[in-house]
């Protein structure tokens, strides 16, 4: 069963292109990272460096959730895990607590479990974004 950190849920879309999202679980320690390229165009003739705005891009996602290998969501037969052993790319939505989300298109790789017997196991994900992100609001 997927548990929440806080309302900040890590959601996979079911089958790509579907448009339905499952929760894989809650999303803790999260890192959301927007970034501007900028090209430098200082000339010789220039004093000080000059950058001007290139591409936007979104950064590697990284987050911890509460591992259950017995959950789908999780596991190397159909969750994130699956993901990453495929290679396969599937959109992903990080949902805060108010429902606000930003989606991407996501391939996934890293998935390092951790633990120690008799504790409840994490994962430490990495999302690689390819392309813009999506944003909206899941509130009812």
């Amino acid at each position: 069963m997927a548990q929440e950190s806080r309302g900040t849920v890590l959601k996979r879309e079911a089958v790509l292109n579907s448009g339905t999202f499952v929760a894989v679980g809650g999303f803790r320690n999260f890192n959301l990272p927007f970034n501007l390229e900028t090209n430098d165009i200082t000339d010789l003739a220039d004093t000080w460096r000059k950058n001007k705005p290139s591409l936007n891009q979104i950064g590697d996602i990284t987050g911890e959730i509460f591992f259950d290998p017995s959950d789908a969501q999780h596991n190397e037969s159909a969750g994130v895990l699956k993901n990453l052993l495929q290679s396969e790319q599937r959109n992903f939505r990080i949902v805060a607590a108010t429902g606000w989300y930003v989606q991407c298109l996501c391939s996934v790789p890293s998935f390092v479990i951790t633990g120690s017997t008799g504790e409840q196991y994490t994962a430490n994900i990495t999302l690689r974004p390819s392309g813009a992100p999506t944003f909206g609001d899941e509130t009812p």
